[in-house]
């Protein structure tokens, strides 16, 4: 039966409907069992990529294994440049705590609607970021999310990209009933860039240097001075990202909140941000591990670590040094992972 569905995931309609009465988006045609690129079959629609583009959880009908499908319809130029790229520094990254690329490119010679795919692992889990709707977690917990993050993203540095869009909602967390730790995975490249374009001495320079760069893109909250007024990036900007996520993730709120979004670029540029300091009737957060948080967030990128390890060394003192203390058991968290 013939039938039209939300891009947006929110549910089929008739033929005779063009746009979804929950969102509002232009209604696309379902043509039954779909497959991409002769091999992806799509099964449902399970989140929202970028501006335009929607999530499946679908199966690689070669191999039987579950994957995660990222389509894009009839790109513009600059969408297309911004996804192929993106595309290409994650599938290079063979890294544990970066979400697997099986394959990219475009499809649609066949079909009645075309556009760009990239098919990725299927992770199990939850986005950082529906994790804190709850609210802060443990300190202990946070600071192993941000020591995986800095992980992957030394990787990525190392091959000099920068993910410019670090955020909870772009890194996904997978629980282990048997330890009860979190694995972590960072996904969703479409604003990550190289920086072929400068010397090693401006990549780790000391100062910010004030040449025309990329229009300004990435989300405003998660922003570092340099890339909000629009300068060359380097690994220092997603540093500053997941100082902003480490302080979420302890804090409960993000350091700036601004509702309107010049207020908040004009924070991130001249306010320093509230104490850091643990939610009421939680124990005091280590002082070295805000200072940590703190340095992350400076200003200046001279400030800041220079690269993603030395934040992940100084996090993994913080937990040496308070290494005596136990850790929580499993049920203590059963109540914070969102149900699905």
């Amino acid at each position: 039966m013939s039938r039209k569905l939300c891009p947006n995931g929110h549910g089929y309609y008739s033929t005779s409907a063009d746009i979804c009465s929950e969102c509002g988006a232009a209604l696309q045609s379902d043509h039954g069992e779909r497959v991409i690129a002769h091999r992806y079959r799509l099964d449902r629609v399970i989140g929202l990529g970028g501006t335009r583009s929607t999530v499946w959880e679908g199966v690689d009908l070669r191999t039987t294994r579950p994957v995660a499908v990222k389509l894009l319809p009839d790109p513009t130029g600059v969408e297309l440049m911004r996804f192929m790229r993106g595309a290409f520094i994650a599938a290079e990254l063979d890294h544990e705590n970066v979400a697997q690329v099986y394959e990219y490119g475009e499809y649609g010679e066949d079909e009645p609607e075309g556009g760009l795919f990239l098919v990725m692992e299927r992770l199990t889990g939850a986005t950082l970021d529906r994790v804190l709707r709850k609210g802060a977690i443990p300190w202990r917990r946070a600071v192993s999310v941000a020591e995986q993050m800095l992980s992957a993203l030394d990787a990525l540095h190392a091959n000099r990209g920068v993910h410019r869009d670090i955020k909870p909602g772009n890194v996904f967390v997978t629980p282990d009933e048997l330890d009860d730790s979190w694995r972590v995975r960072i996904f969703d490249f479409d604003l990550a860039m190289r920086v072929e374009d400068v010397t090693t001495s401006e990549f780790y320079g000391d100062e910010l240097r004030a040449v025309p760069s990329t229009p300004v893109c990435g989300t405003p909250p998660y922003m570092a001075p340099e890339q909000i007024i629009g300068y060359p990036l380097d690994g220092r900007a997603d540093v500053y990202a997941v100082g902003v996520t480490l302080y979420r993730m302890l804090s409960g709120c993000l350091p700036f909140a601004d509702s309107d979004r010049q207020l908040l670029y004009r924070a991130h540029l001249e306010r320093t941000p509230p104490p850091l300091a643990a939610p009421g009737g939680r124990p005091e957060l280590p002082s070295a591990l805000v200072a940590v948080v703190m340095r992350a967030l400076s200003k200046r990128r001279s400030e800041r670590f220079k690269f993603a390890s030395d934040m992940r060394r100084a996090l993994r003192a913080v937990q040496l040094e308070h290494r005596e203390a136990a850790t929580p058991a499993p049920a203590a968290f059963a109540a914070r992972w969102p149900t699905p």
